[in-house]
């Protein structure tokens, strides 16, 4: 079987391939709508002075070398202010400020805007006005934890934090579509798979592939008491 044949399986049996597309894109439909919870996002936006930062020096080289310094540990410090927030202790803390017992369903993780001392405070989970008032509260607690004890000079909110009112996951729309494409392409496969499988001859040229000389008649098909 070559592609012009496949392509014609598919084409002569395109209702049903269609109709296994859309189920799929239905059941997937219904999934991401009904069984996967949707996901906010609070940003809270901090900037992160470290004690090592040089404002002014009269050795131009020495300032520029202090500030690449203090630049390059602004990823190990969003690292570090990560794991100070994921604490037991910084959790508990900010659940009790929110009035939860636990905030086990809400992830938090933190990331540096490149060559900048800005580093934003991520909280994601199942409601956004909570998210939002757990990176509030994350941030109050990691700021005094980050001057006491990992030498920053200062760590300032800029802003108000940022609460997302739309999910950022799951791409519903996206996983819809992916799931009616992943339908077509399954069907596809069965059907071509089908006819590769099945090896009866139905027709005179079946029976052309299968013997190497010319075929002159025709091929009863018998159904139903009838002979065609």
């Amino acid at each position: 079987m070559n592609l012009f044949d496949a392509l014609r399986l598919m084409l002569k049996r395109w209702k049903m391939i269609l109709a296994i597309a859309l189920a799929f894109s239905v059941l997937a439909a219904g999934a991401c709508w009904r069984l996967l919870p949707s996901v906010y996002c609070a940003k809270a936006t901090l900037y992160v002075l470290n004690t090592r930062y040089v404002y002014a020096s009269s050795d131009s080289s020495a300032g520029e070398l202090s500030a690449y310094y203090d630049l390059q540990s602004a990823q190990l410090m969003a690292n570090d202010f990560a794991e100070v927030a994921n604490s037991k202790d910084m959790r508990d803390a900010a659940a009790q400020s929110v009035g939860l017992k636990d905030i086990d369903e809400y992830d938090i993780h933190a990331e540096v805007i490149p060559g900048t001392r800005i580093i934003n405070l991520l909280v994601t989970g199942p409601n956004a006005r909570l998210a939002g008032q757990i990176a509030d509260a994350l941030f109050q607690s990691v700021s005094d934890t980050a001057i006491r004890f990992m030498g920053v000079r200062a760590v300032n909110n800029i802003g108000e934090v940022e609460v997302g009112n739309r999910p950022i996951a799951p791409q519903r729309k996206l996983l819809t579509v992916s799931a009616f494409f992943v339908g077509l392409a399954l069907a596809g496969i069965y059907v071509v798979g089908e006819a590769l499988i099945d090896t009866r001859v139905r027709t005179e040229r079946d029976l052309a592939d299968i013997i190497p000389v010319p075929v002159f008649g025709h091929i009863a098909v018998v159904g139903r008491g009838r002979v065609s």
